[in-house]
């Protein structure tokens, strides 16, 4: 079934649909996103680096980990 606000992504694929698909691809040694490390890592909304792109599709389902405003 299509996704209402995004017609070409199906309503399936959310975010509980990613850790078990990558665990078929990768293994089960794949866990849930550490996501306070990377934040930690790499600066959050505090990103310190220089001539750094951020390109986002509005189709694309990683749009929402970069920025997406300055």
């Amino acid at each position: 079934m299509a996704n209402k606000d995004h017609p070409l992504r199906s309503n399936l694929i959310n975010e509980t649909y990613w850790v078990p698909y990558c665990q078929s691809i990768f293994g089960d040694s794949v866990k849930e996103p550490a996501v306070d490390y990377y934040i930690n890592r790499y600066g959050g909304l505090n990103i310190t680096g220089k001539n750094i792109v951020f390109a986002n599709a509005i189709e694309d389902p990683w749009q929402y980990a970069g920025m997406r405003q300055l």
